[in-house]
């Protein structure tokens, strides 16, 4: 993951406050790889999010943004329910959109 020489920074989320695999990849490159707690649906936090992002990347920004999150309910015809639905949609689609609004300001274009 970070081979390539043109990365300065890789931000990597968990919504666990510890993940043993990211933590050890981090103390293997401190310099390099940030690990940032988010819950994906805790909209509020985003503007503290970016605002973190901004003090690691500084005046360089963001010059990619893999902004992936998802859930996958499984459940019959017969039993999914319009909550079931709406979960999937905020997780799967409104979620990534609203961080990569709040991230916006810090994308080079």
């Amino acid at each position: 993951v970070l081979t390539t020489t043109h990365a300065k920074h890789v931000i990597a989320t968990t919504r666990q406050s510890s993940h043993p695999e990211l933590d050890q990849l981090r103390d293997k490159h401190p310099n390099r790889l940030h690990v940032l707690q988010i819950e994906s649906k805790d909209y509020k936090s985003y503007e503290g999010f970016a605002k973190k992002v901004a003090d690691i990347v500084g005046d360089r920004g963001l010059d990619t943004l893999i902004n992936n999150a998802g859930i996958f309910l499984w459940k019959k015809l017969d039993s999914v329910t319009a909550e079931d639905m709406i979960e999937n949609f905020e997780v799967n689609s409104v979620a990534p959109l609203m961080l990569t609004k709040a991230l916006l300001p810090l994308l080079k274009v």
